[in-house]
Parts: C-alpha cells; structure tokens; sequence
C-alpha cells in the first residue's frame, strides 16, 4: 500500500477516535505552561509593576486560584464524559448502533474534552514552579492565562452542553450522516455522467470464465475498510497476472477465506501477502470508500423508527428525505469501471455495488416495513421521484421504474386508509410518466 494510502487510512482512523484530538490538546496546553513559565521569568517585574491588577497575585494566591480550576476542570471533564458516553448509549438506542462513531467522530466533543483535561495539565505544571520564600517566583503570566484558559473551557462546556442536545434530534444525525456520505461520493465518483451515456461498468465476467483462478486467501478476519487500487494494479502489472476481488470494499472476510483470485500467477505466499498488504481491514465499516454504508445507516434509522415499539413516521419520512438526497448525487454520476487497465492491459476486476444494488439497498427494507403505512409509502414514492429527476441513462430510469412498482403493488395491498391509497397510487403514476418521458 502506497504511503498516500497509509496516510489516509491512518488519518480516517484517528479520525474515528476519541483520544487523539483530546491528546493533543493536552500536549499542546502542557507546552504553552512550559512556554509562558520561561516568558514569565522575563517579563514578570515590569508587567507587575504596570499592570498590579491583573499580574500582581502573591504565591499563595496563585496556588489557591490554580488548585481551583485544577479541581474544577478535572470535575467537570467526568461530567463531560459521562454526557457523551449517555448520549451515544442512547442514541445507539433510539436510531442505531451504527451512527455511534458519528458522536465520536464529532469535532466539538471532541475539543471540549481536551480542553477541559488539558487546562487541569496545565493547572499541574504551573502549579509546581510557584516558589515563596526567599526564592520567590510566580509565573504571573502563566497564572492570568489559566484564568483566561479556565474562561475558554467554561464557555466551551456551555456550548458543549447545547450542541450535545442537538445532536440527538433525528435530523441532526440523519444530517450528518448524509453529510458524510454525499463527501465520500464525490471522491470516488468524480465524473459527471451525460445523457444517455453508458451507466454502468460493462459486465466482464464471461470474459474471464475460462481463466484458471487460484485463491488468494486473507490474512485477517474483520471489515475491508480501504483499498489502495493502484498499489494493486501495480502488484498485478508486476507479476504480469490478473486479480480478481471478491469481497468488495465494505463486506466481512474472515481469515484464511478467499479474498481475492489471481489468474496468470502462482498464488504463492509472495502473491499472498502482496495482494493482503493492498488491504486494509477492520472490526467496523466506514463509509471511507463505502457510500453504501451511508446508505445503511438512513435505512436503519428508518426500520427502528417503523418498528411497533417506536412507530414514529417522521423520522422515516426524514430518513427518506436524506437517502433522496444521496441517491440524487449518485444518479448523476458515472461508476468506477470494473474492469480497471495499466500500461494498455486489464489487471484488476473489481467487485463493487452499481446503482441498482445501491437503490434496492435504500428502498426494500423500508418497502417491506411500511407495507401499512401510506404516508412512508408515499414519501417513498416522492424520494423516488427526485432520483427519477436527476437520472441520466435509460438504465438508471428503468432500475427507478422497477422499484417504484414494487412500491405501487405495496399500495395497493394494504388494508385501509382508500383516500390516503388512492393518493399514493397518483404519485406513482405521476413518477411513472416522468419517467416515460
């Protein structure tokens, strides 16, 4: 895997964690105390002498005032963590255990609790260097800064506070869950797909049938996460063979089970280790180089929000409303060839979903649970209607037609609610005339 790959790789999972921004938080205060202590030994007669108010605490106040926000900051850095871990307890709860990294990933949280932690740190190391005595020293500058620092924390926990709040309302999350998911599209689908141009990557398997295909098993059990493609066409061009994936970025491979095929070449243990090295595989799906993952988690939040214990239609209808709004971004767009060439020849198969399997992922589950409910259904239909709008291709428009009469069969199958049936059943004739045009 090429260092670019490690890199953002390396960079995604830091990303995800809840210790490396607080860290370097904590580093970056424990350095500034260091900083100002050294700047304080210049400075601090003049500044005391001009500014008495402000520079001119004694030894034993500072070490009060300092032993004070220690305290305090260390305190409410508890609080602050316990109101994350609750508010990601429920809102793998309410919506689903997948949008839990989401609150991790979440900058804010983030930065409160390193600030918190690393004003406490800061507190310590100033703490330490207040002499009395005949050798007295007080870092008086550092001193007025861990008031100022303490002031900063406060108003981060306040906002902290609000925006722990907002998180938690289902627009919030369903947001930035198909913020996530609209960004990563327009890395891997940078091209913009013309009118009635071909949509999807031809088919090559059949050309390949005859191929003699060795396995190439994995060396880990978990989730593709990443895969560096050039560094694999590179391995491929090198060994002057053909690989063909089969376990598409997103799926489980366990250990020891085929991860990919070679044809063209020994799959030795050389080939092996290779082709696993191209790999990056995890305990979770990201949504790095899955869009269909994005997918998922609307589709989860909505079936928990149809299920009879919860039954809220308008976090579904939201749930759609999103999943319209990344399924537009694809419509519009060309998929990544299947076959993939270097130096004029075909080296790597690819494994990877197509629009249609990305539009049944979106729609059939939530078809199936709201099979009773008229105004999902509808706001199915609508959400299909957006995606009809911004197809290019006759063969994206037929896979739109496909699924919305597997939801006019719904519609006509449940009991009740005529008036609210009748309506839905005109939407989808509406649709089905745009998409005929």
């Amino acid at each position: 895997m090429s260092v670019l790959d490690r890199i953002s790789s390396y960079k995604q999972r830091l990303s995800d964690s809840l210790w490396f921004l607080p860290s370097a938080i904590v580093v970056a205060l424990l350095l500034l105390a260091l900083g100002l202590v050294d700047l304080s030994s210049a400075v601090d007669v003049r500044l005391v002498e001009r500014y008495p108010r402000i520079f001119g605490a004694s030894a034993e106040s500072s070490r009060s005032m300092l032993s004070t926000i220690a305290g305090s900051m260390v305190t409410v850095a508890g609080v602050t963590f316990s109101v994350m871990v609750l508010a990601v307890s429920q809102a793998s709860t309410q919506y689903t255990p997948r949008v839990m990294r989401n609150f991790m990933r979440d900058r804010l949280s983030q930065v409160t609790l390193g600030a918190l932690i690393g004003v406490f740190v800061y507190c310590l190391i100033v703490l330490r260097t207040i002499r009395s005595g005949d050798e007295l020293f007080i870092p008086a500058v550092a001193v007025a800064a861990a008031v100022l620092l303490a002031l900063v924390a406060v108003a981060l926990l306040m906002y902290f506070i609000h925006h722990i709040a907002s998180t938690l309302e289902a627009g919030k999350v369903l947001w930035s869950v198909a913020k996530d998911t609209l960004e990563f599209i327009d890395l891997l689908f940078t091209e913009e797909l013309q009118e009635e141009e071909e949509t999807e990557p031809i088919e090559s398997c059949a050309r390949w049938a005859d191929a003699e295909w060795q396995a190439i098993p994995s060396s880990r059990s978990g989730y593709i996460q990443h895969l560096d493609m050039e560094g694999l066409l590179e391995t491929a061009d090198e060994w002057n063979a053909v690989i063909r994936m089969e376990r598409a970025v997103g799926e489980f491979v366990a250990e020891g089970t085929r991860l990919a095929s070679i044809a063209g070449h020994a799959a030795d243990a050389i080939v092996t280790s290779g082709v696993n090295d191209q790999y990056v595989i995890g305990t979770y799906r990201t949504v790095f180089q899955d869009p269909s993952f994005g997918i998922r988690q609307m589709v989860d939040i909505a079936i928990k929000a149809l299920s009879p214990g919860v039954n809220d239609s308008t976090t579904a209808v939201t749930s759609l409303n999103y999943l319209a709004a990344v399924l537009v971004r694809i419509a519009s767009r060309r998929m990544p060839a299947t076959e993939r060439r270097l130096n004029g020849r075909v080296r790597v198969l690819v494994r990877q979903p197509g629009f249609e399997e990305m539009l049944d992922e979106a729609f059939s589950e939530i078809r199936r649970n709201a099979w009773n409910n008229p105004r999902v259904l509808q706001s199915a239909v609508g959400a299909l209607e957006l995606v009809a709008h911004a197809a290019k291709s006759s063969a994206r428009r037929e896979a739109i037609l496909e699924e919305l009469e597997k939801f006019r069969e719904t519609i006509e199958r449940m009991p009740g609610a005529r008036g609210e049936c009748e309506s839905a059943k005109a939407h989808c004739d509406r649709v089905r005339g745009l998409l005929a045009q």
